[in-house]
């Protein structure tokens, strides 16, 4: 069976200066769940691939405005707030964390999405 592929964008550039990133996943190159069972290192790899389309994009995590956490297991909060303390130094973002029942791949233990403000590009 021949999969099209989905009508999604990773980031989107709105007209009030804002990147939306999708969510981000514990994902090889080859389509395989990285770090199965590990919720911390399954965060560090989202918040890393986070980090690399901010900069593709002129931003840094401070310009972070908000992120969405989707985790399969409620236990797991402690460990991915842990991990995303690695990453952000300050002004924090706005954050929601939602439990739910399953991620888009079986081994997936979290999905990390955000949006920032762009830099101010005046000429």
């Amino acid at each position: 069976m021949n999969r099209r592929p989905s009508p999604i964008s990773n980031t989107r550039e709105s007209s009030g200066r804002l990147l939306f990133i999708s969510g981000q996943i514990a994902m090889g190159s080859d389509g395989t769940v990285v770090h199965p069972g590990d919720p911390r290192a399954q965060a560090v790899m989202a918040f890393e691939q986070i980090g690399a389309a901010l900069a593709a994009h002129g931003c840094a995590f401070e310009s972070v405005v908000k992120l969405t956490t989707f985790v399969v297991d409620a236990r797991d909060i402690a460990a991915i707030s842990d991990a995303r303390a690695d990453f952000f130094t300050g002004p924090y973002p706005t954050a929601t964390t939602v439990a739910v029942a399953a991620l888009a791949r079986p081994g997936l233990l979290v999905e990390i999405e955000a949006i920032a403000e762009l830099p101010d590009v005046r000429e």
